[in-house]
């Protein structure tokens, strides 16, 4: 028939419109998921943040209940280490075997207020070696540490680090951890 238009110019029911908004609203969340979502170089990363944030101490620490702050400190690292993780510290090894556990880290950042009256960490140069399945990666960093030690003496420096990440269940969780001595530090 001439003049008939080929579509239909009724207006959409409700559903059909409601269908029609509900998919749009998926398809742009899936579109936005696969643009936005965090790459593992940001999970990483966010992971050495999370560590730097684990081991900071404030004044007020040394307030705190020490089983308390210990039970923090133990469930921070818990969610960033393998259980069997493997820590060299230099400082460390005089307290422990050569290499510490995930453990003897959480006691030493938990007893550290007697020490110190802040400490904090900042990771920068950070670069990455991702295997090809990005299961594992490399990590090496420039850790650059403050701290003011209780008769307020101030002490900071920068250290070397090297970290081996795995992705366990969609967490990337340290394997290793080793800080090298001050002298090997970059400048």
């Amino acid at each position: 028939m001439p003049g008939k238009p080929a579509y239909s110019t009724k207006a959409k029911t409700p559903r059909v419109r409601l269908a029609m908004i509900g998919a749009l609203v998926v398809a742009l969340a899936a579109g936005g998921y696969v643009v936005w979502r965090p790459t593992d170089e940001s999970r990483i990363r966010a992971q050495l943040a999370r560590l730097a944030s684990a081991v900071h101490i404030t004044e007020a620490d040394a307030q705190a209940n020490p089983v308390a702050r210990l039970a923090r400190v133990n469930g921070e690292l818990d969610a960033l280490f393998e259980p069997e993780a493997r820590i060299n510290v230099p400082e460390l090894s005089e307290l422990t075997s050569g290499h510490a556990s995930r453990t003897e880290l959480a006691e030493l950042v938990a007893g550290a207020p007697r020490l110190v009256k802040t400490f904090d960490v900042d990771f920068g140069s950070v670069t990455l070696k991702l295997d090809a399945a990005h299961t594992t990666a490399f990590v090496g960093a420039t850790a650059s540490v403050r701290a003011v030690e209780r008769d307020g003496t101030v002490n900071q420096g920068r250290r070397a680090i090297d970290a081996h990440f795995v992705e366990k269940d969609g967490v990337w969780v340290i394997r290793t951890l080793s800080v090298w001595p001050k002298e090997d530090a970059a400048p």
